[in-house]
């Protein structure tokens, strides 16, 4: 309850934080909500929806399983053309081989599931170590989010290894002021196994971490000499040809394709040029938008004095949109990564004392909706050709919002904007 004495900002800044809900149940509500508008639709429709691109179970996983076939009998994991991620996976799925491959999907299934939640909550309790009163409702309503998360339905469907991916990554984060050692190793762990965690550098230098670089530098270095043909095989050939790659729209959530689209929707709608020169254009200057935006980040974060444990972690995980958005083919099912930025926008809510900083926490929230809602069953149901591109479009707006936030913080002093915990 407010005091008479408070100012009228004042008031108007508590009230405002008072009265709104939380984002994580917000974003619970919108994700429920969507389901609910495609069942809605589904009656209307007399059709019905499949909640993925029903392709085979475990697509994905039959391609690491088939390079640890490969190596399992001494050849290169590389001869299998759909395997493109770096080595250490195919060597991580020997012991699969030894399964049925129906049987050795169906358990890598359940460890995506276990890796996702239990990187939510590892994430969860980075910030509320001493689980306060609300960690049953909390809890509930991350996992409301997980069952309800597009991509978490896509990346079980594909069996991709990104949630191992996201795992490691919320181990690094609660364990970095605990050990920098550990916090290194198991950062370098998850980019030798997803190439995209390698952007978790940037703001470690501009924190000026420089232990936990060095670990993690050095234990990449270590994992390279361990097999430095299939390393070179890797970045010369999987890596270059996925940043050349361009495939607009198809759920393909890069930047490039997102800004494609937005330039497609100008040409068809208002310019009314077939050439579709606006489309060209912003996606040709996807990269540099991309690089500016990540200056921005660094350039905010390199401005800042010592930070608490958590403010690192938040200020950490601002970075992980900008690990998915290049190159020009990004899957939904990498979204899955964006979800563990849910605890620190829920940190910086409950520290917040203006409405211009919890209004861009908003803006981050609905971008996250947005990548998360099913679009696919929608899609389905009324042939929407633009619900393709709101997935990418919700990445873009969580960019610019994590932007416009540290910019903001940048600017303010340091017991402006967002408190310190006590």
């Amino acid at each position: 309850m407010l005091n008479r004495g408070t100012s009228l900002p004042e008031r108007k800044s508590a009230g405002f934080r008072d009265l709104a809900v939380s984002p994580r149940f917000m974003l619970a509500v919108l994700l429920l909500g969507a389901v609910a508008a495609a069942f809605l639709l589904q009656i209307f429709k007399q059709q019905n929806i499949y909640f993925g691109n029903k392709l085979m179970i475990g697509n994905d996983f039959t391609s690491f399983y088939g390079a640890a076939v490969s190596v399992r009998h001494g050849y290169n994991p590389y001869s299998v053309n759909s395997y493109v991620t770096p080595p250490i996976p195919a060597f991580l799925v020997v012991p699969f081989t030894f399964l049925n491959l129906i049987l050795a999907i169906k358990i890598e299934l359940l460890v995506t599931l276990a890796s996702v939640g239990g990187a939510l909550y590892l994430i969860h309790r980075a910030f509320n170590p001493h689980q306060g009163p609300d960690r049953y409702s909390a809890l509930l309503e991350m996992a409301v989010i997980i069952c309800f998360s597009y991509p978490v339905f896509s990346l079980v469907e594909r069996g991709n290894i990104d949630g191992l991916v996201l795992l490691l990554l919320s181990v690094f984060l609660f364990s970095l002021e605990k050990s920098e050692r550990i916090a290194g190793i198991v950062l370098a762990v998850a980019i030798s196994l997803k190439i995209y965690p390698i952007i978790v550098f940037l703001p470690l230098a501009a924190f000026r971490r420089w232990k936990t670089l060095v670990y993690a530098g050095s234990t990449l270095v270590v994992l390279f000499l361990l097999m430095p043909h299939l390393w070179v095989d890797f970045l010369s050939n999987r890596v270059l040809q996925r940043l050349s790659y361009f495939y607009p729209g198809g759920w393909n959530i890069s930047l490039a394709s997102t800004l494609y689209g937005a330039g497609y929707f100008l040409d068809t709608s208002i310019v009314r040029d077939s050439a579709h020169q606006v489309a060209h254009f912003l996606g040709r200057t996807s990269l540099y938008i991309y690089v500016l935006l990540l200056i921005l980040m660094f350039a905010a974060d390199f401005l800042k004095k010592k930070e608490s444990r958590e403010r690192i972690c938040a200020s950490i995980l601002m970075y992980f949109p900008f690990m998915l958005s290049v190159p020009g083919l990004s899957h939904q099912y990498e979204l899955v990564s964006v979800l563990a930025m849910i605890p620190a926008i829920d940190w910086y809510w409950t520290r917040s004392r203006e409405i211009a900083v919890q209004m861009i926490l908003l803006f981050i929230t609905l971008g996250i909706a947005a990548s998360q809602f099913e679009a696919a069953a929608i899609w389905k149901l009324t042939g929407a050709g633009f619900l393709k591109y709101v997935p990418g479009l919700g990445l873009f707006c969580i960019m610019l919002g994590a932007v416009l936030f540290k910019s903001l913080e940048a600017l303010r002093s340091p017991g402006e904007g967002v408190r310190e915990p006590a």
